[in-house]
């Protein structure tokens, strides 16, 4: 796949970016928590846009889809994290 990785704020430009470089979200940590975090690049694919977060207890950074285990608001990450409790 091939991928630009952008942390400078700049844009590809015919990519539609998932929510602005340091725009608050929510991602669901690796102790199936929902904490707080921020977007601090993207990973721009032919298909997709993955958003780079780090997670508050850990040092290294992720990088997902918005709507996997990253997510705009608290409510919808949390509804993800019952759907996989249920799921």
């Amino acid at each position: 796949m091939e991928c630009i990785y952008f942390s400078n704020g700049l844009n590809a430009k015919n990519a539609a970016l998932p929510c602005k470089l340091g725009e608050i979200l929510w991602c669901i940590n690796n102790y199936g928590e929902v904490e707080e975090t921020k977007a601090v690049g993207f990973l721009i694919g032919k298909e997709s846009v993955c958003i780079y977060y780090k997670e508050k207890m850990s040092s290294e950074y992720y990088n997902a889809p918005l709507g996997t285990t990253v997510f705009l608001t608290r409510e919808a990450a949390e509804e993800a994290l019952e759907g996989e409790k249920h799921g």
